[in-house]
């Protein structure tokens, strides 16, 4: 029996990245899919396991088949189970019946849902299956061990660990975002778009501060000549430097830009020094690809800030001419045989 190869593209609806690698594709004459993991669900109806061939039921195509291997790539988004919860609960206390009946359906849940990973993974597969997140914190502190350079971050929810942090650290700027991914999302009724971005927080701001609050991450802020977003791609790297300081609004968050006046990015070439270290980084943290947030400071260092799997890169790309698009559509032929 014949084996065929099928590409998917697993990602959210209207994420126009995948919908331009899902072009190269069909230019190399393979056959694509693009999996909306927010528009739609996995159904598992039946496997069966041995000389028989197996089905995996989806409610977007009509069947995933044994006989195709499917290379995949997690764009962003996170496939979920169709009817169900989608968490993950722990064993509780043996004689709480709700906690162990609970934990029962989740690990019930659970095994569905690595056969499902399965027939995604099985051939070959770029990227996670992680809606897009990683853990910030702990990226830092690997960061740290590879000899890359960070701001001093403080999580917390006291009003005087915020204070301490001022004054011991001798900061004098403060910038706080979300701990994990930040709010996106859109008005359909009012057509608009709200996001979470970096902000800044004085010194004198935070008199006003309750004595707690919820965790919040706090991070001093670089003096930076530049921030540059690296492309990763399995050892492979491209750099676009914003110049993100001549307008004011986009001095702390680039991405608070002015649609009429947007800031001017042009290619850059990062030093082989931290090349290297952050493809030890990226080694180091399991993940094979993604967008790399860096600042380049006054005084010419390079501050590590935080990597996003499904960050977005196709503006990069076509200012800067890169065609990452067609690099990954390449890429992951490569890994069909």
């Amino acid at each position: 029996m014949k084996i065929s190869t099928e590409y998917l593209l697993i990602t959210y609806y209207g994420d126009y990245t995948s919908k331009i690698i899902a072009d190269w594709l069909a230019f190399y004459s393979k056959s694509v899919k693009i999996f909306y993991t927010d528009k739609f669900d996995i159904e598992l109806k039946s496997i069966l396991i041995g000389n028989v061939n197996s089905h995996l039921m989806s409610s977007q195509f009509s069947q995933f088949k044994s006989e195709k291997h499917y290379i995949s790539f997690y764009r962003g988004g996170m496939v979920k189970l169709s009817k169900g919860t989608n968490s993950r609960s722990n064993p509780g206390d043996f004689y709480d019946f709700n906690s162990r009946l609970k934990y029962f359906f989740t690990t019930y849940e659970m095994s569905q849902k690595e056969i499902v990973d399965n027939f995604f993974t099985e051939k070959y597969t770029l990227g996670k299956d992680n809606g897009s997140r990683t853990n910030k914190i702990i990226n830092l502190k690997k960061a740290i061990q590879i000899g890359l350079k960070i701001p001093n971050t403080l999580l917390t929810k006291n009003k005087s660990d915020i204070q301490e942090f001022f004054k011991k650290s001798q900061i004098q700027k403060v910038i706080t975002k979300s701990l994990d991914i930040g709010l996106f999302f859109g008005d359909k009724k009012g057509k608009k778009v709200f996001q979470q971005l970096t902000k800044n927080v004085e010194f004198e701001e935070i008199e006003s501060f309750p004595e707690t609050f919820p965790l919040t991450l706090f991070q001093e802020q670089i003096d930076k000549i530049l921030e540059l977003r690296v492309f990763y791609l399995k050892g492979k790297m491209w750099t676009s430097a914003i110049l993100s300081q001549q307008q004011e609004n986009t001095q702390v968050d680039c991405r608070n830009y002015d649609i009429e006046r947007m800031n001017r990015v042009v290619p850059y070439n990062l030093p082989n020094e931290i090349e290297t270290k952050l493809h030890s980084f990226m080694k180091n943290i399991s993940m094979d690809t993604g967008s790399i947030d860096i600042l380049l400071s006054k005084e010419n260092e390079y501050y590590f800030l935080e990597v996003n799997p499904g960050g977005q890169f196709t503006g990069y790309s076509e200012i800067c001419n890169f065609n990452l698009e067609m690099e990954i559509a390449k890429h992951l032929i490569e890994n069909e045989k």
